[in-house]
């Protein structure tokens, strides 16, 4: 509901809006609903340096005219035209008049612009919004937030999961560049997105299976850090079988190693490189690879090197690395190049293939010490790339998640209001400290109600 909104007569408007003008109210937009006989016309005002709103509403016959408020707000002729061509609403005296015009010209013969009889929902044109622009691994951020925000945490961790296998960890360790894209924190709070990925995954329930049929070639990854983690796993879904070689007595790479348990639990690691092997991925533990001509002796058609650089930075969320990868390059008779201090394997920047036929590396191996988030992505873009060195499209296919999502008309009102946290933030300490983690996760609720505050900037309304 609209505060500070004010029913007035079309006579009225004219006063009304020199009265705002006369007050140094800025014209923001203006909104049109069709009631069926009758048109809602609604005008907003922003007061006071932005610090208040006001609404002047009229309810008027759809044989009525409204009068222009253009010659006073010259900016508003934009929105009347607008208001003109897709309703039909009668408008008098526009200072800039296009007649019909406005939405279809030469220049662009098709509107994509519909209007919304009776409150009748219709389909959206969906965006790329801001928060999935800034993630490496190129989530839908702002539908996982929006279906937590309905509570349908199934159908949000669905969504993660096809473009990300690992919500548990990243909902932990991420650096969440998502979180410093997002629009509603450039005049209120960011959208906590890190702590809804978790409670995707703590509340959510998801069966990963192999999307593809098996295409019979074989694909090594070596290193078992996020970045083959990810390659196996999305190789894996497209019908590849994948063996991974890890050097240590248990996968995870620096996940394991280098991550603190109260930022990492163990055993929240130790559930995703499980799910990654019941998809089929086998791991060869304490397994050293010393010759990738071994490799092709045992039939693998692509290898993938997905090793530490020579330096790393000792933060939760940043993945350091083991000082003998630059040596094992070396022995592989691959080229290495020095980046920011870091000696990485030399790859195609396109494809991430190395100087050999077959041979693709990913991860802190290419692009030196990184964070989690961009380790994954980087094994997704190299598990594409492999993809179609053998052959396939190296693209991703995702499945449909059918989910009711309730797309608002007042998203502009909303971004006028931006909504602040919950007051009373309730995390699930319990959970928390049954695995000693030194951050809690939000409850049900809490979670439901930080989704509602997104702005939706992914929907064309």
């Amino acid at each position: 509901m609209l505060e500070n909104a004010e029913y007035i007569k079309a006579e009225e408007l004219l006063d009304q809006t020199q009265k705002l003008y006369d007050e140094g109210a800025i014209f923001c937009t203006a909104s049109c609903v069709d009631l069926g006989n009758e048109f809602e016309v609604i005008y907003h005002y922003n007061l006071e340096n932005g610090l208040q709103m006001k609404h002047l509403r009229l309810k008027i016959d759809k044989n009525e005219t409204v009068p222009s408020i253009s010659n006073i707000y010259l900016c508003a002729s934009l929105i009347e035209n607008e208001m003109q061509e897709l309703y039909q609403l009668k408008l008098s005296k526009i200072a800039i008049d296009f007649s019909g015009g406005f939405l279809v010209t030469k220049e662009t013969p098709k509107s994509y612009m519909i209007k919304a009889p009776d409150y009748k929902l219709i389909p959206v044109e969906r965006l790329t919004a801001p928060c999935q622009r800034a993630c490496p691994a190129g989530i839908d951020v702002s539908r996982y937030v929006r279906l937590c925000g309905e509570g349908n945490y199934d159908a949000a961790l669905a969504v993660i999961k096809q473009a990300m296998p690992f919500p548990g960890i990243l909902g932990r360790v991420c650096l969440a560049p998502c979180e410093s894209a997002c629009r509603q924190g450039k005049c209120g709070e960011a959208i906590s997105i890190k702590q809804l990925k978790r409670a995707a995954y703590e509340y959510g329930h998801y069966t990963d299976t192999a999307t593809a049929k098996p295409t019979g070639k074989k694909v090594a990854v070596v290193g078992s850090g996020p970045a083959g983690l990810a390659a196996a796993y999305f190789l894996t879904k497209k019908g590849h079988k994948v063996t991974v070689f890890e050097a240590l007595p248990k996968a995870g790479g620096y996940m394991r190693v280098g991550i603190p348990e109260y930022a990492l639990p163990r055993q929240i690691l130790d559930a995703e490189i499980e799910n990654v092997a019941k998809l089929g991925v086998e791991f060869k533990l304490g397994t050293a690879v010393n010759s990738l001509s071994s490799l092709k002796e045992m039939g693998f058609d692509a290898t993938l090197l997905a090793l530490g650089a020579n330096q790393g930075v000792r933060r939760s969320n940043i993945i350091a690395a083991f000082s003998g990868a630059t040596d094992v390059f070396k022995k592989f008779g691959l080229a290495v190049e020095n980046i920011n201090g870091s000696n990485v394997l030399k790859v195609d920047d396109d494809t991430l293939s190395t100087s050999q036929e077959g041979v693709f590396a990913c991860g802190d191996a290419v692009n030196g010490p990184t964070s989690v988030i961009h380790a994954v992505a980087s094994g997704k873009k190299a598990a594409a790339s492999i993809d179609k060195y053998l052959g396939s499209a190296g693209k991703w296919v995702y499945e449909n998640i059918v989910a009711h999502e309730p797309v608002s008309r007042d998203t502009f009102l909303e971004r006028i209001f931006p909504k602040s946290k919950p007051l009373s933030v309730k995390y699930d300490i319990k959970q928390a400290k049954e695995r000693n983690e030194e951050t809690a996760g939000y409850s049900r609720e809490v979670a439901a109600a930080e989704g509602k505050r997104c702005w939706r900037c992914d929907l064309e309304e």
